[in-house]
């Protein structure tokens, strides 16, 4: 249950990251955002 906790709060962290770069520059977040699917669907293939 304390991973799932864990991985909750990054989704979170990931999210307000996004959210902020956004609000900077919307091309970037949308690669950023991308990237980390791109990195989450890695980890879960291992």
């Amino acid at each position: 249950m304390r991973n799932h906790t864990a991985g909750n709060h990054l989704s979170h962290k990931n999210l307000a990251r996004l959210d902020f770069i956004r609000s900077i520059n919307p091309v970037v977040a949308e690669k950023l955002k991308g990237m980390l699917q791109d990195h989450k669907a890695k980890e879960k293939g291992k």
